[in-house]
């Protein structure tokens, strides 16, 4: 995934994800209704995924939107940075950081663990990106990452070459 934003003047900001198909290929997305449970929809899902996605690993997830805006916020939620224990110290001053919270401690009670063989980490973090929606919907997008997170953000402003 590249993902490129132009500023004003002379300047490019670029995001670049070198993304497997193991993981890739267990992306999921569902419409769910309004009323249902994120949580409950992501933890009846994580299972059914396998050990493809080389668990343990990261979660990108979006909510709203169209069923395609949140599959995109789900993919870029993957490029912030694993800031969960941050988070546990801090507690959540939003819902989106507490539902973060509660997808981590529920899917790791699933006892998938590494590599899906059993144990108490399945997740090391879980990214949430969310947009409005129409009130009869409820998009969600959900793309593991493996914990082998490789991205790479970097600014071309002009001055010269850029060594990365």
């Amino acid at each position: 995934m590249v993902h490129v934003e132009v500023v004003s003047g002379s300047t490019i900001s670029i995001d670049v994800a070198a993304k497997g198909g193991g993981s890739e290929n267990k992306s999921k997305m569902a419409m769910l209704n309004p009323a249902a449970s994120i949580v409950d929809w992501v933890t009846s899902t994580l299972p059914t995924m396998g050990a493809g996605w080389c668990p343990p690993g990261i979660l990108g997830i979006g909510v709203g939107g169209t069923i395609d805006k949140a599959m995109v916020m789900a993919k870029e939620s993957l490029m912030e940075p694993i800031d969960i224990h941050e988070l546990i110290e801090r507690g959540p001053t939003t819902t989106v950081e507490a539902l973060r919270l509660e997808i981590y401690e529920a899917a790791n009670k699933l006892g998938i663990g590494a590599q899906g063989v059993g144990g108490l980490t399945t997740l090391l973090d879980v990214k949430i990106r969310d947009f409005p929606t129409h009130a009869a919907s409820l998009p969600v997008a959900m793309i593991p990452n493996c914990a082998a997170t490789r991205h790479i953000h970097f600014t071309l402003d002009g001055s010269g070459p850029r060594h990365l």
